[in-house]
């Protein structure tokens, strides 16, 4: 597997879209976002049988500083 390869429980090294894969074949492959720190989730079917993907790094526009304001 690749070094983009996260499983779930591993943390998550950067926002952008990911490639989701379930191990035991209950859903199709599929993309989705993520934005936020923290871990992967396990998925509700097949809990920690997940992996993810990272197909796209991008930075979470609260985070930009032409979309907001610094603080003050």
């Amino acid at each position: 597997m690749s070094t983009n390869t996260f499983w779930a429980g591993d943390k998550i090294p950067a926002a952008g879209v990911y490639s989701v894969v379930h191990t035991n074949n209950h859903a199709s492959p599929h993309d989705v976002t993520i934005v936020s720190d923290g871990a992967f989730p396990p998925c509700n079917e097949c809990g920690d049988r997940v992996y993810f993907t990272l197909a796209k790094a991008a930075q979470n526009i609260a985070l930009n500083p032409h979309f907001h304001k610094p603080d003050r």
